[in-house]
């Protein structure tokens, strides 16, 4: 929602809650249909490679977003 106010701030735009929040669930749900079709292929060039290096050398990794729609995995 910070997002949101900031932007309509520097637009100059004031919105009353309810649109406001209109506006975040169609941005969410957009965000959540975009993440939905991520793939390795996304990945960075050589992220996967440093991953793979990291593990085989026991080295752990820690990995961490600020995002609620990040998922967890082991």
């Amino acid at each position: 929602m910070g997002s949101l106010r900031w932007i309509l701030q520097k637009g100059g735009l004031t919105l009353s809650s309810a649109e406001e929040n209109r506006l975040m669930q169609q941005k969410n749900t957009h965000y959540l249909e975009l993440i939905d079709h991520i793939t390795p292929a996304n990945l960075y060039p050589g992220v996967a490679a440093l991953f793979a290096d990291l593990k085989q050398h026991g080295i752990k990794i820690g990995l961490a977003s600020a995002s609620k729609s990040a998922s967890v995995s082991g």
